[in-house]
C-alpha cells in the first residue's frame, strides 16, 4: 500500500512540475483578448492569440471573439492576433496586475484580395518601316523635293538637319539610294 501512495505521490509530483511554475494567487491574473473584425464589428473565432511577455502562451478565440487566459504571471505583454484571410494585428504594450481582469481589444483587418506589391513600367521602341519613294512615286510628283516627299511620310520629320523618324535624331536615321547605304544624308536633300 505504501508502494501505491508513494508512486502516486511521485506522479503528481511530476506533473505539477511540468505543468510550469506553481503561482501564488496574488502573482497572477486573468486575460481575455476580445477579437473583432474592423470593418463590421463582429466577433472573429479561430484567431490565434500569442501572448507575449513575462511567459508566454498561445490560445484561439471562441465564436465570441474572446481568447480566454487564466493565471498569467503578472508583468508586461504584448498579443499577437493572427487568422486566414486577415492582416496579422500586434497590441501595444499591457501590463497584468495582480489580482485584476486584464481586457484587451483587438480589431483585424480583412486582407481583402490583390494587394500592389510593385508597379511595372512598359515602353515600346518604334516600329520599324520602310517604304520606298522612286521616281514614278506619285509622292514624289506632288511634292517638289525628296525631303518635301519624305515629310509627308506618317512619322517622317523633315528640317534641314536631316529626316527624322518617329521623333528621333535625324543621325540616327538610316538613308539608303538604290539599296546604297547613305551615312549622314538627309541633310543636303534637295
Amino acid at each position: 500500500m505504501k508502494r501505491i501512495v508513494r508512486g502516486a505521490l511521485s506522479a503528481l509530483l511530476v506533473f505539477s512540475c511540468a505543468a510550469g511554475p506553481v503561482l501564488a494567487a496574488g502573482e497572477a491574473s486573468d486575460v481575455v483578448v476580445e477579437v473583432t473584425d474592423a470593418s463590421s464589428g463582429a466577433p472573429v473565432s479561430l484567431a490565434r492569440v500569442l501572448l507575449v511577455g513575462e511567459t508566454g502562451a498561445i490560445g484561439y478565440t471562441d465564436a465570441q471573439g474572446h481568447a480566454r487566459f487564466e493565471s498569467v504571471a503578472t508583468g508586461t505583454y504584448r498579443a499577437e492576433v493572427r487568422r486566414r484571410d486577415y492582416t496579422a494585428a500586434r497590441s501595444a504594450l499591457f501590463d497584468v496586475v495582480a489580482n485584476r481582469a486584464t481586457t484587451l481589444h483587438v480589431r483585424l483587418a480583412r486582407s481583402g484580395g490583390l494587394q500592389k506589391i510593385g508597379g511595372v513600367t512598359v515602353t515600346t521602341s518604334p516600329a520599324h518601316a520602310s517604304r520606298e519613294v522612286g521616281q514614278d512615286d506619285a509622292l514624289r510628283h506632288l511634292d517638289g523635293s525628296l525631303r518635301d516627299a519624305l515629310g509627308d511620310l506618317p512619322g517622317l520629320t523633315s528640317s534641314g538637319g536631316g529626316v527624322g523618324i518617329d521623333g528621333n535624331d535625324p543621325s540616327q536615321t538610316g538613308t539608303s539610294v538604290d539599296g546604297v547605304p547613305i551615312p549622314g544624308a538627309g541633310s543636303d536633300f534637295g
